[in-house]
């Protein structure tokens, strides 16, 4: 399986867990963010720690997550306590993921992907306010 099609795979299964996850939408309500459209449209994720339990026990996919930095050496995932959110490059394709605890506030992106601007094309095109004080910092998205 290509990285790009483990990545959407991934993402896919956040945004299952973020639509079960209370504690999840309840981080994003304290920061203002309650609107369920922008929950979808963003397809923001959470990673609760249950990946793992997912995965079949045979084949390479856990060696592919390992590689690809979704779990570490420990079998642990690597944005564990985080909301995540896909990052698309310009034909809409998800290349990575950006997460965001909801410990630490710290901002993360897969450690064996080039961090990229979350979400391009959106960024691009149209500049949403969400009136919200929760900031994600992007390295290299200046001047969008």
């Amino acid at each position: 399986m290509e990285a790009e099609q483990l990545i959407e795979r991934v993402a896919t299964l956040y945004q299952h867990a973020f639509t079960n996850s209370t504690e999840a939408r309840l981080f994003l309500g304290k920061k203002g963010i309650t609107n369920t459209e922008l929950y979808t449209r963003h397809q923001i994720g959470c990673s609760n720690g249950t990946l793992k339990d997912t995965l079949p026990s045979r084949g390479n996919l856990m060696k592919n997550l390992r590689e690809l930095g979704v779990l570490r050496e420990d079998g642990t995932e690597y944005f564990q306590n985080c909301l995540t959110f896909p990052v698309s490059d310009v034909d809409g394709r998800i290349i990575n993921v950006l997460g965001l605890s909801m410990e630490s506030g710290k901002t993360l992106f897969l450690p064996n992907r080039q961090p990229s601007a979350w979400n391009i094309a959106i960024v691009r095109n149209c500049r949403e306010e969400v009136g919200s004080d929760l900031e994600i910092g992007v390295d290299g998205a200046d001047g969008f």
